[in-house]
């Protein structure tokens, strides 16, 4: 089937599921959903899925139908957990997926019906999406699902690590990237103490992301704070600096890389962190002496 032809069966069956969850529909449902998962794997164009045009906009009308759904079942929504994976690799998609259908929030609601299983593969999966729309993303706070949010992912920021370690400290970076609310909502934690101290451990872990992440949430946090001017002190700066040019140069992923740049440029708001860098380049670099 050509693209089009699948988009138009998808919402088709996504109406059918919606007025009847009959097996018959589910499965009809879920052979749609694993076409257009096929059409969208890495590597595929996606110019066909224009967000701007009303045959697409239907399709993810349908899919949030479906994740906003509790009563979906769970194999159909590891099916539509991953398909908008797919689709998020597009920066109009996934624009259109955080403003127009504020798939963050029901994301964030999805994922609270199923805390109760969080090494499931949904869940993680669910994270990595969660993180791809907020990067860059202005989220709107306060509200109850944000807060629901933020305490499912620091609740595993501060447990042992797993597999969901690494999405829940890049999705907590977005969140409090440019966002004087949820800053403060963090900062005022019973547990936040706890909170930096898990942090500045992590700035020491093998994962590059993890340090990223890690150095990302206390940079926005408390740069200018008694704890950042110990994390950030003219001492440890300078290493900070040659990691940070180190993963620029050879980070493991263009996500990485592109964090990395972000929270560069993020530490350049301080002054003292300026000055730190002219000086870091002057002993670095013989011909900027």
């Amino acid at each position: 089937m050509d693209p089009m032809s699948c988009m138009k069966a998808l919402v088709m069956a996504g109406s059918q599921f919606r007025n009847n969850h009959s097996d018959a529909n589910l499965l009809q449902l879920q052979r749609q959903i694993e076409l257009m998962i096929s059409l969208t794997m890495k590597g595929h164009s996606l110019k066909f899925f224009n967000p701007q045009q009303i045959l697409p906009m239907e399709c993810l009308s349908c899919l949030c139908d479906i994740i906003e759904d509790h009563h979906t079942p769970t194999s159909l929504s590891h099916k539509t957990i991953a398909l908008l994976n797919n689709l998020s690799s597009c920066p109009d998609i996934r624009d259109a997926m955080h403003t127009t259908f504020n798939f963050t929030s029901s994301l964030a609601t999805f994922l609270q019906y199923h805390t109760q299983s969080p090494g499931e593969p949904l869940v993680l999966q669910t994270l990595q999406l969660l993180q791809k729309l907020t990067y860059k993303s202005r989220t709107s706070y306060p509200n109850s699902y944000m807060e629901e949010l933020i305490r499912f992912i620091i609740s595993h920021i501060l447990g042992p690590e797993s597999d969901l370690t690494a999405p829940c400290l890049g999705l907590l970076a977005n969140l409090c990237r440019n966002n004087l609310s949820i800053q403060a909502h963090v900062k005022a934690l019973e547990n936040v103490k706890s909170i930096y101290r898990t942090l500045i451990a992590y700035v020491s872990h093998s994962n590059q992301s993890i340090v990223v992440y890690s150095f990302s949430i206390l940079s926005n946090l408390c740069l200018n704070e008694e704890i950042g001017e110990k994390v950030f002190n003219a001492k440890n700066i300078y290493q900070t600096f040659q990691l940070i040019f180190n993963i620029i140069v050879n980070g493991d992923s263009s996500h990485v890389r592109s964090f990395t740049c972000d929270l560069f440029i993020g530490l350049l708001r301080s002054p003292k962190i300026q000055q730190s860098l002219v000086i870091y380049l002057s002993c670095s670099c013989p011909s900027a002496r």
